[in-house]
């Protein structure tokens, strides 16, 4: 670089097309870490016989904010996002044994019914007997594959708009 108008325009013009590099290489990463957790999602799901109930199971990413989510909805006690629910925190006297549900609050038990369970009503109009359901972690599960591969994700990104720029020379 020599000191010319010339020369510090295109170091300016260098430095900014960089910066701009490098948040499209955050953005990317972002949004490539929110549907690589949606897909890890939907994996432990089918992993643990539930994915039936994976359509109520979403994701976006929010370009202006920088926002990536990875959600269920709720419709009732007979949507396939509640049944997910169910499932991720656990029920009963078997979803108070994890420690996963207890730390965020959900209520495993709220019945009281505790050792003794209850009987709830089948597609066959049969009833049967339960102590309830282990949490199966799925959410919990692909966030934290998604937060060791985050390091990862965001190099193969910032290599990805970055080294364009100097694939150039």
């Amino acid at each position: 670089m020599e000191l010319s108008t010339k020369s510090l325009n295109e170091a300016k013009k260098q430095l900014q097309d960089f910066a701009d590099s490098y948040k499209r290489g955050i953005s990317n990463s972002i949004k490539a870490a929110t549907e690589g957790l949606y897909q890890k999602v939907l994996y432990y799901c089918y992993e643990n016989r539930l994915g039936e109930y994976v359509g109520d199971i979403h994701w976006e990413y929010n370009e202006q904010k920088n926002v990536g989510r990875v959600w269920v909805t709720s419709t009732g006690e007979n949507s396939d996002g509640f049944i997910i629910i169910l499932n991720e925190f656990g029920t009963g006297i078997k979803g108070t044994q994890d420690e996963y549900a207890n730390e965020h609050g959900y209520v495993v038990n709220e019945s009281g019914k505790g050792e003794e369970g209850w009987a709830f009503p089948t597609k066959n109009s049969e009833f049967k007997w339960t102590h309830g359901i282990e949490s199966r972690h799925m959410f919990y599960q692909a966030f934290q594959d998604i937060k060791n591969e985050f390091g990862n994700i965001v190099n193969i990104e910032l290599q990805g708009t970055i080294g364009k720029l100097y694939d150039k020379e």
